[in-house]
């Protein structure tokens, strides 16, 4: 039988306990900027960062070369990520019977649910060019060279007008987003 080097492992052969720690706190920094970077929330990131941790130490068998420890737990990491947001779509999906409904109260838009009489509210605030602007896209939800088309105007200023119209909205809308940790 070949003797097993200290960095490579054969197939059923798995890293220690003790190795296992070791690894983790030589990647820590990198894998918590990389998990928060990519979470909506600190609380969000921390869950993620418990599950990759959790997957890592169990199928640590499975990691042929220790010398790659570091890529190999930042891809269960970027998998968990991906999983969080998959099973976040899926609760976000509410079924409407109704457009009566969803005229009323809630409106799914490009960035999730939204409150249609809120939103209606702040458009009428704003200038008629801003919000014809905003509605086009964001509730019509037309492509930028489908606005440009029709408004008879340049992509580059449809660009840059909804730029400036967003910046206007954020101004104005009563609900601010939520912080980003």
């Amino acid at each position: 039988m070949k003797p097993v080097s200290a960095h490579k492992r054969n197939g059923g052969d798995s890293i220690n306990d003790l190795e296992f720690a070791t690894h983790i706190a030589s990647c820590e920094n990198a894998l918590k900027r990389f998990v928060y970077y990519k979470m909506p929330s600190k609380a969000d990131g921390e869950d993620v960062l418990q599950e990759t941790l959790l997957t890592a130490y169990l199928q640590r068998s499975t990691l042929k070369n220790v010398d790659a420890f570091k890529p190999w737990l930042l891809r269960i990491a970027s998998n968990k990520c991906n999983d969080f947001y998959r099973k976040h779509v899926k609760r976000q999906e509410i079924a409407i019977e109704s457009d009566a409904v969803l005229e009323n109260s809630l409106s799914q838009s490009r960035y999730g649910l939204t409150v249609v009489e809120s939103v209606q509210e702040t458009l009428a605030m704003l200038d008629p060019k801003d919000a014809q602007i905003l509605s086009l896209f964001y509730i019509q939800r037309l492509s930028q060279a489908e606005i440009s088309r029709l408004l008879g105007i340049p992509t580059g200023t449809v660009k840059s007008r909804l730029h400036t119209a967003k910046q206007h909205f954020k101004e104005v809308y009563p609900y601010p987003p939520k912080q980003q940790y």
